[in-house]
C-alpha cells in the first residue's frame, strides 16, 4: 500500500514523507524560529528558491544563483541573503570548519555578487540558518562578518577562473 501511496503523490507532482520525517521537519522549523533575528526575517515572507542571473563584467562570465529564501519587507527584497544548512553539530567552531571545507564561503560570495549585480544592492548581508540533523535539532544563525568577504572573494575568484578555463 505505500508504494501505492508514493506512486499516487507522485501523479499529483507531491513527495509522501513519512510522519516521523514530518514530525523532525517540524522541530527544526521550531528550533530556527527561536533565533529571534532569523524569525524577524522570516516573519516578512519572501519567495523560497529564487534564481539569480547577472553578467559579471569583471571575468567576463554570466552567474546564476538560486538562494533558498529571497526575504522581503513590504514585498520588497530585503537586504538578507538567506542559506539554509544542516550541520551534524551547530556550534560555530565545526559548522565553521565544515562551512570552508565544502565551499559555503565561496557559495555565499557567490551569492552576494549576483544579487549586487543583478539588483545593485550593495549593502548585503549573509546568513547561515544552522540546524542540527539530528535530536534535538538545535539551530544557530552564522552572519557572515564584513571583514570576511575579501577572503571569501579572493577564493570565489580562483573559482570562476578555473570554471573560465574549463569553459
Amino acid at each position: 500500500a505505500w508504494a501505492d501511496l508514493h506512486a499516487m503523490a507522485r501523479t499529483l507532482g507531491k513527495v509522501l514523507v513519512s510522519q516521523q520525517d514530518m514530525d523532525d521537519a517540524k522541530q527544526m522549523r521550531d528550533q530556527v524560529l527561536r533565533l529571534p533575528a532569523v524569525a524577524s526575517i522570516l516573519k516578512g515572507g519572501g519567495k523560497p528558491e529564487v534564481s539569480v542571473f547577472a553578467r559579471d563584467d569583471d571575468t567576463g562570465v554570466d552567474l546564476r544563483s538560486r538562494e533558498d529564501l529571497m526575504p522581503s519587507q513590504d514585498g520588497v527584497s530585503s537586504d538578507v541573503i538567506v542559506d539554509r544548512k544542516t550541520a551534524r553539530d551547530f556550534t560555530p567552531r565545526w559548522f565553521g570548519t565544515d562551512a570552508v571545507r565544502m565551499g559555503y564561503d565561496v557559495r555565499a560570495y557567490h551569492y552576494r555578487r549576483c544579487r549586487q549585480l543583478a539588483t545593485g544592492q550593495d549593502q548585503l548581508s549573509f546568513v547561515w540558518i544552522v540546524v542540527e540533523s539530528e535530536w534535538p535539532y538545535l539551530a544557530c544563525d552564522v552572519w557572515v562578518e564584513p571583514g570576511m568577504w575579501p577572503m571569501f572573494e579572493a577564493r570565489w575568484r580562483a573559482a570562476v577562473q578555473t570554471w573560465k578555463g574549463c569553459m
